[in-house]
């Protein structure tokens, strides 16, 4: 408690120092001065150049969203993926991955099966990654191989389509990069921590149920005692008549 309350003062008093100087005009100067020369400078203009080219783009994928043509452009960037790296469009995918051998697709879809588990085990916790892991396996045994593959293959695609977004767009990078952060901050190794949350809960559990058997114990002992207390007493009594 008083580490915390130190480090609160430390963080005020630091505080207090740079609006006081922030607050001074000769200290503002020099500052400002400094700014306009990074301003001037040609590092400066290219990070301004790609924000504006990043910003703009944004505005352009915010205008498909609002028309209601950003599925068509995703099925295109699909289309042409599906095409430069199967060698087949979107319309005959399924008709290629029904002629796929089993063997290779099998291992495919148990590679993508053990990805999913991890990446549910890391985010979340077992239970959750178990769970996740069941209802792919039960997705797979009514639908088929060739219709998981097919989901599968849509997937990676958005993936791309999403990446190609983020890798030449400063502005949506920097967006996705703040919600990962916080994403991260609040959900990510979740299970990691829960991990050390039932742990502890165990162990406060047998804390409670070792607690529970000595008061059991006591209050045996207690009636022990009372019943041996009342019959000395009898006892006494007895032998004074």
């Amino acid at each position: 408690m008083v580490s915390r309350l130190l480090k609160i003062a430390i963080f005020v008093a630091i505080l207090a120092v740079l609006v006081f100087f922030l607050s001074q005009e000769e200290y503002q100067r020099p500052i400002k001065r400094a700014w306009r020369d990074v301003q001037k400078s040609e590092g400066w203009k290219s990070i301004k150049k790609t924000w504006d080219k990043g910003y703009k783009k944004t505005q352009q994928l915010i205008t498909k969203i609002q028309q209601g043509k950003l599925s068509e452009d995703m099925g295109t960037f699909i289309d042409q993926a599906s095409q430069s790296h199967l060698g087949v469009g979107l319309a005959d995918l399924e008709m290629y991955l029904q002629k796929m051998d089993s063997g290779r697709a099998g291992t495919v879809l148990f590679v993508a099966w053990l990805v999913i588990g991890y990446i549910f085990y890391s985010m979340t916790s077992t239970g959750s990654a178990v769970f996740v892991m069941a209802v792919t396996l039960l997705v797979h045994s009514v639908y088929g191989q060739t219709w998981c593959l097919y989901q599968l293959c849509i997937l990676v695609g958005l993936g791309m389509y999403f990446i190609s977004l983020i890798a030449n767009n400063a502005v949506l990078a920097a967006f996705v990069v703040f919600i990962i952060y916080v994403f991260t901050t609040l959900f990510f190794f979740m299970g990691s921590r829960r991990g050390d949350i039932y742990i502890l809960e165990e162990k406060m559990d047998g804390i409670h149920y070792r607690t529970s058997m000595v008061e059991q114990r006591v209050s045996r002992m207690d009636k022990k005692l009372d019943k041996w207390m009342k019959k000395k007493k009898n006892q006494s009594s007895s032998g004074d008549e």
